[in-house]
């Protein structure tokens, strides 16, 4: 049963991740990328995949650090906020340590949360589509099917917005 609940969690943050990278704008984009992470931290629990709940629950924790408008006043603590955060997510995933692949965890999500600090939405989604084969091959290792789903599925849209929003067809404002 548990397992069945971690993939419902898994299809759900899956779909919501997807659709992030529909949205036109980069704080549409941010914040709903950081509602799906909640939803993986509870799968991976379920799984006992310590390491990929620490590393989503500190990228959600930097995604709201990313969003905040408080914080784009005083950008020196911002990045010391940001650079502190990125620290205790390759720390985690050194202490949370298992195996070779909770190395794939860290660099997936190291991938996306860098691209959030860009203003470029083409930025954006590309260095997440440089994550999420890291991602892939972690949640293989972690039998988080409804992630690796979702995994295939966000390469695609990425793609798919890339080709959308970026290429010369597309029609400038």
């Amino acid at each position: 049963m548990k397992e069945i609940i971690a993939v419902a969690f898994g299809l759900t943050a899956t779909a919501l991740f997807v659709f992030s990278y529909q949205f036109k704008t980069r704080k549409t984009i941010v914040l709903v990328n950081g509602l799906s992470r909640c939803f993986y931290v509870l799968q991976y629990i379920l799984l006992g995949a310590w390491v990929g709940a620490v590393t989503d629950l500190l990228a959600a924790v930097i995604t709201a650090v990313a969003l905040s408008k408080k914080l784009d006043a005083a950008p020196k603590t911002k990045w010391l906020i940001l650079s502190i955060l990125f620290a205790m997510v390759i720390a985690s995933g050194v202490l949370l340590y298992q195996n070779i692949f909770s190395l794939f965890s860290i660099a997936g999500v190291l991938f996306e949360l860098i691209s959030l600090l860009f203003k470029k939405e083409i930025l954006v989604r590309t260095l997440s589509l440089i994550g999420q084969p890291f991602w892939l091959i972690f949640n293989c290792s972690c039998k988080a099917w409804g992630s690796v789903v979702g995994n295939v599925i966000a390469i695609i849209s990425i793609v798919f917005a890339l080709v959308r929003y970026h290429s010369g067809k597309a029609v400038k404002k």
